[in-house]
């Protein structure tokens, strides 16, 4: 069952998605918050200007390990090209290491081009990338 609050107002919500039930007000005081307040004395400009400088610098770090993330999937260091006198001798290289049902439009996956002739590789965790967003603050 959801545990609901009322406001003085006299509206009830659910907080349950956003404070962890084994939370305490305690649990609460020891987070420093991200934003750094001009004084201790509530002031609507300064405060705001404070939390707007908060966001901004989060978004900054987010779109840091995004930039990242993107020079990684994006960088042709990490692949090389084979040609071949003509089509039909890629063919025949790509039937003799058995690697013709493993290309992919022209490309083969290095891991089963190692394996085809008999180099030992490292696999390598790897994550897809998430969609790249490209945006400035």
């Amino acid at each position: 069952m959801k545990k609901t609050k009322k406001a003085p107002d006299g509206f009830e919500f659910d907080d349950s998605e956003w404070n962890n039930e084994n939370d305490s007000t305690e649990n609460a005081a020891s987070v420093k918050s991200p934003v750094e307040y001009p004084s201790d004395t509530p002031d609507m400009i300064p405060d705001t200007n404070a939390e707007i400088k908060a966001l901004r610098k989060s978004m900054a770090e987010g779109m840091d390990k995004e930039k990242l993330d993107k020079s990684k999937a994006v960088n042709p260091n990490f692949w090389f090209a084979v040609y071949f006198q003509d089509e039909e001798q890629k063919n025949e290289f790509l039937k003799n290491t058995g690697l013709q049902d493993k290309t992919k439009g022209q490309f083969v996956n290095g891991l089963d081009l190692a394996k085809a002739v008999n180099i030992p590789l490292t696999k390598k965790s790897f994550e897809i990338p998430k969609k790249i967003r490209s945006f400035t603050i």
